[in-house]
């Protein structure tokens, strides 16, 4: 923006400059003056280059939103990774289901937080499998490359639209998997999902990321869920830069709760539980 606007300061210059040489620009015994001819052409470039520079820029997007886009998939990706890590510590060799958006959409910032999942769990945990409770948005399945663009706000929108009885007959496609990781939260009514009338020794692990939690202290206190990545209510955004270590960066932005630590993060951030 400041560039385009320099550049205005240089063309309207230039045009006053040129209107300059044109006075001086008389004829002197039957010739004109050759120095502001020459000036005057030399302006007339500057103008020229200067018109082109604008045009370019206008047909791209600002540039100060790509540091933006680029640290919220970034951020996106740490959360990813490090809620990972923690199931690689706490759930080796269990079988997860990942509850995502329906696959023929597209959301990079989605897509950034399942890179970083996969990274986190590496080998320790098997993903067995990755689906939606959601109908697909068409009829036909579509290729890599026709997937629909999803915006955070629609994806909102489609997580509220979620029937409880579609998790349900989700979780029960896959009886193999022992552990559930949704990206999408849960339900409201999550009180009535079958999952959590299931006795504690059969009943799979539950993470979510990304999700509100403001209804589910006491179900994370006795277990039932396991671990919530959650944004910090204290972030504030664009306020200092991604720090470049991975822990850093999580901590910055997110809140990992657990069993262990609910008490404490309702302490610290009574507005998390905030009914």
């Amino acid at each position: 923006m400041i560039i385009n606007i320099i550049l205005t300061i240089v063309i309207i210059a230039g045009i006053a400059g040129i209107f300059s040489c044109s006075k001086a620009d008389k004829k002197k015994n039957g010739e004109r003056n050759p120095k502001s001819r020459g000036l005057a052409l030399a302006l007339l470039l500057i103008i020229i280059a200067c018109s082109i520079a604008i045009l370019v820029r206008s047909a791209k997007p600002e540039d100060n939103d790509e540091p933006v886009v680029s640290e919220e998939l970034s951020y996106s990706r740490v959360s990813g990774v490090m809620l990972g890590r923690y199931l690689a510590k706490t759930a080796p060799g269990f079988n997860a289901l990942i509850i995502t958006h329906d696959k023929n959409s597209e959301n990079p910032l989605l897509d950034a937080s399942m890179g970083g999942l996969r990274e986190g769990l590496d080998k320790y945990v098997k993903i067995a499998a990755i689906d939606s409770p959601l109908p697909a948005s068409s009829g036909a399945k579509s290729s890599e490359s026709e997937k629909k663009k999803i915006s955070p706000e629609k994806m909102l929108y489609l997580s509220r639209k979620i029937q409880l009885n579609n998790f349900d007959l989700l979780i029960d496609k896959y009886p193999d998997c022992n552990l559930i990781i949704s990206l999408i939260s849960l339900p409201k009514d999550i009180s009535k999902m079958a999952v959590f009338k299931l006795k504690p020794e059969i009943r799979p692990k539950i993470a979510l990321l990304s999700s509100n939690i403001s209804m589910m202290k006491e179900r994370i206190s006795k277990g039932e869920i396991s671990v919530a990545v959650i944004t910090r209510p204290d972030y504030v955004p664009g306020k200092n830069k991604l720090p470049k270590d991975i822990e850093s960066a999580f901590d910055k932005r997110y809140l990992m709760v657990t069993p262990e630590n609910v008490k404490l993060v309702a302490a610290e951030h009574p507005e998390v539980f905030k009914k």
